[in-house]
């Protein structure tokens, strides 16, 4: 939810969420999954804004991110993480997560 916080605090993000991803030397790392209010939105930009905020320790930074047009949301507007979580697996085993 931090994360989440920050990340969605830059003004180029309209939303986003976060998910854990397998990760063979650290058993899992941070996939940030974003919609951009902005094209030109990078994940160069994102990991700068993250290590730049005191509030978070660096391992809760992305190590991937991924650009998404939609997020999962029930029919009441609460995240689907565990949905996300899932998502965010198959896109590492596709390649298609991006790092900064």
């Amino acid at each position: 939810a931090q994360l989440e916080e920050v990340l969605c605090t830059h003004p180029k993000v309209a939303d986003c969420m976060v998910a854990g991803v397998p990760d063979a030397s650290r058993g899992e790392s941070v996939a940030a999954y974003l919609i951009p209010a902005d094209d030109t939105l990078t994940a160069k930009e994102l990991a700068r804004w993250c290590a730049a905020n005191d509030d978070l320790s660096d391992y809760k930074c992305p190590r991937y991110y991924r650009f998404v047009t939609e997020l999962p949301y029930n029919a009441t507007g609460k995240k689907l993480h565990v949905q996300l979580k899932q998502q965010a697996a198959a896109d590492l085993a596709a390649g298609l997560l991006e790092r900064p």
